[in-house]
């Protein structure tokens, strides 16, 4: 490729901790004298001591710390909170929104079931709000929105389809 500028290759970038690391080759496992002394190279911090990379064993000079104690549990047991049961009518509600949604466009029949969603969805946040313990409001909101969605569609084609059905 020909570019309009002149290009140079552009020199790997040698880090203070890079030209402070020990070089070893790696067939020989002789040390390599470093091209800078490391005395002549300055440090961020004066208590950083560098030099080869500990045995492997060593685990980076924490030999005299010891095995690592067992993890007891002493006989506590997990910490179960009590969950409030869900309410009936959502599940239900959640059941009549998602039936509807293919029913829709069949003939329109969705439409009722959506109408159902919606009022059971309505029933579900009331009696949620009013029993405490009870949960299941994402359930009930769900269905309200997919039933509205299911009665928005499905009622028209409803009203199509008995339209077309009363002609004949």
């Amino acid at each position: 490729m020909r570019t309009d500028q002149v290009t140079r290759p552009i020199a790997p970038a040698v880090t203070d901790r890079h030209a402070r690391w020990p070089q070893v080759n790696d067939l020989v496992d002789e040390p390599v004298e470093p091209e800078t002394p490391l005395s002549e190279i300055p440090s961020a911090r004066s208590d950083v001591v560098d030099g080869p990379l500990p045995p492997i064993g060593d685990l980076w000079g924490r030999a005299e710390l010891g095995p690592i104690p067992e993890l007891r549990t002493s006989g506590v047991e997990p910490v179960a909170y009590p969950r409030g049961r869900t309410a009936p009518a959502a599940t239900a509600a959640v059941v009549c929104g998602v039936a509807s949604v293919p029913l829709t466009l069949a003939l329109g029949i969705g439409g009722l079931l959506g109408i159902l969603a919606i009022i059971m969805g309505v029933t579900a946040v009331r009696t949620i709000r009013r029993t405490p313990g009870m949960r299941g409001t994402p359930r009930a909101l769900a269905s309200i929105v997919i039933g509205t969605g299911s009665a928005l569609v499905g009622l028209p084609i409803l009203a199509l389809a008995l339209m077309v059905g009363s002609l004949l």
